[in-house]
């Protein structure tokens, strides 16, 4: 009996064993598989380049755009308020504010991607014709410049070739001639006269543009208070939009105006010359 139990026993013993070597052959083989497998994959999947931007980037777009659509709202003396359409093609989280050129100079800034309009100071209209335009900027810099917007206006020209000379006998007067301004820049519908300067100080009004002449008195240029000698003539063009810029100077001096003013000896006599 005993000697059947310990075959018995051996048998369940060698069976085990036999299994759990086919167990494991089979799960060695499994394995194996799945690694080949895995490597397969690997080598045939492109991988992933985690440096990459993502489409959604807002740096991934190297070419930001300019606003659009640009309009002055309202113009003052020597400034105005321009708007701007912002541009749609540039997230408006990356914009950090827009800049404001005038003739290539930087004449204003706005902060962030809500405002969009911008007041320009420091502008001469009358200089002539400007071109205004306007960046996106981002963290990646400006954009190109928007499409500009014409402000300004035909230069007003000064009178050419002014002269001055003395007339009178005891109270004279400064006898101021020049020629009319150039028609070719300003129409002259629009001219309105002229305006005659002493030292920076309106020294006559000439509300006739016509008219190329006129005689300042000795009484109204003493009355300028000015203590520069010789004193310094300019004439400019005033039309309605506004005033050109001043002549070249003309120079005259007080002594001038006494020269003339003093009676000649024989007429204090009463001589005839």
């Amino acid at each position: 009996f005993t000697r059947t139990c310990c075959s018995v026993l051996c048998e369940r013993s060698e069976r085990s064993f036999f299994l759990f070597l086919l167990a494991y052959q089979l799960n060695s083989v499994e394995l194996e598989t799945v690694e080949e497998e895995d490597e397969d994959r690997s080598e045939t999947s492109p991988q992933k380049d985690t440096l990459s931007p993502t489409p959604q980037d807002p740096k991934l777009d190297s070419m930001v755009s300019a606003p659009s659509e640009l309009k002055v709202e309202r113009e003052f003396a020597r400034s105005l308020l321009v708007k701007w359409t912002p541009p749609t093609s540039v997230p408006a989280k990356a914009i950090r504010g827009y800049h404001v050129y005038v003739d290539g100079e930087l004449k204003a800034k706005t902060a962030g991607n809500v405002k969009h309009r911008a007041l320009v100071e420091g502008l001469d209209f009358l200089s002539g014709k400007m071109k205004l335009t306007v960046r996106t900027v981002t963290d990646e810099g400006e954009s190109n410049d928007s499409e500009f917007l014409l402000i300004g206006k035909a230069p007003i020209p000064p009178p050419a070739d002014v002269n001055v000379g003395v007339s009178g006998d005891g109270q004279c007067a400064l006898d101021v001639v020049w020629k009319r301004a150039s028609q070719s820049s300003c129409p002259e519908s629009k001219l309105t006269g002229y305006k005659v300067y002493i030292d920076d100080v309106t020294a006559s009004h000439v509300n006739d543009p016509t008219t190329t002449s006129v005689s300042i008195d000795q009484f109204t240029i003493s009355t300028l208070y000015t203590t520069a000698n010789p004193h310094r003539l300019r004439v400019t063009t005033t039309s309605v939009d506004g005033e050109s810029r001043p002549s070249a100077p003309v120079a005259f001096s007080d002594d001038m105006l006494r020269a003339e003013a003093a009676p000649s000896e024989s007429a204090a006599k009463g001589e005839v010359p």
